[in-house]
């Protein structure tokens, strides 16, 4: 059989081609060469501006709502007793007492005696101040304790009692670190809860907006305010 002359080089520039280099094959990007997957230098481009930076801008995006998320996320609390516990190492005085939990590891708590701090700077009765300082042996053997120093922040007159194994906190309701309760002259508790508007942050928040109300009008909270910082009991 003869083959038509314009048919033969088309046949012989195929056939040439087939010889010298194997059929190019691709999955997604990347080009296969025998038992390799390679990125060519086209395709690099095409991945980075079209796989990589939108893969990294979300990633990113996730990262920022996931620490927002943990900052906005109050932590536990329980009822505190409604009267001041005649057993308690800190009893009424004819004057209020106010009760800050803190966890000394805990890097939120600074927030927390600012915003105390500011909110006491404008009262001037007679007012006693109470931080209830969690101890254990493991804040013991980490020097937590030696490494928390609250008059970086609060500068009124105030007494640390230390809570050992958390015995104070439990008997008080008291789960996160930052909590505030306060009790009036009659040991009747004006407020519980928390005054940052969330972990490590300063601001307006309800909490402190109660803790006024209950503090310079002795006015009861209606109830419980959230508290942001971390456990006391990890």
């Amino acid at each position: 059989m003869r083959t038509c002359s314009w048919i033969a080089p088309i046949q012989n520039y195929y056939l040439s081609n087939e010889r010298k280099s194997p059929v190019e094959h691709y999955i997604g990007f990347f080009q296969i060469e025998g038992s390799r997957l390679v990125l060519p230098d086209l395709n690099r481009n095409l991945f980075i501006t079209r796989v990589f930076l939108p893969v990294a801008v979300l990633a990113t995006a996730l990262c920022w709502w996931s620490i927002f998320r943990f900052g906005a996320t109050p932590g536990g609390q329980l009822n505190a007793p409604g009267h001041l516990p005649a057993a308690a190492p800190f009893h009424a005085t004819g004057a209020p007492v106010l009760l800050v939990f803190v966890h000394p590891g805990c890097t939120c708590t600074h927030a927390t005696l600012e915003e105390l701090d500011d909110t006491l700077n404008g009262y001037t009765k007679t007012l006693q101040v109470v931080l209830v300082v969690y101890h254990s042996a493991a804040t013991e053997r980490a020097g937590l304790t030696l490494e928390f120093t609250p008059r970086s922040w609060l500068h009124r007159d105030f007494r640390v009692v230390s809570d050992d194994k958390g015995m104070l906190s439990k008997q008080f309701g008291v789960q996160t670190s930052g909590e505030i309760v306060l009790y009036g002259r009659n040991g009747q508790m004006l407020f519980q809860g928390g005054v940052t508007p969330e972990r490590a942050h300063v601001g307006a928040s309800k909490g402190r907006d109660a803790l006024e109300r209950a503090l310079f009008r002795e006015d009861r909270q209606g109830g419980m305010t959230q508290v942001f910082g971390c456990p006391i009991f990890q």
